[in-house]
């Protein structure tokens, strides 16, 4: 299912439930061709070295790497 909101503050909103409450569907933002290559290639490095980082993800767009202290 795709959908599009209006409101980015409802985006937000909805995301950060999905976060807290952690529901059985996946909610993922619309990135452009050069940006999802770069997620992906991020996500697959953080697969092979769970040690280094704590979290990958997108957020308006950006992509936002946590590593692990």
């Amino acid at each position: 299912m795709i959908v599009k909101l209006n409101s980015r503050e409802k985006k937000d909103e909805i995301m950060s439930a999905c976060v807290t409450m952690k529901p059985d569907l996946y909610i993922n933002e619309s990135l452009t061709l050069k940006r999802m290559s770069i997620f992906k290639t991020i996500w697959n490095i953080r697969k092979q070295n769970r040690d280094l980082f704590q979290q990958c993800y997108t957020r308006d767009g950006k992509i936002c790497v946590k590593l692990k202290c």
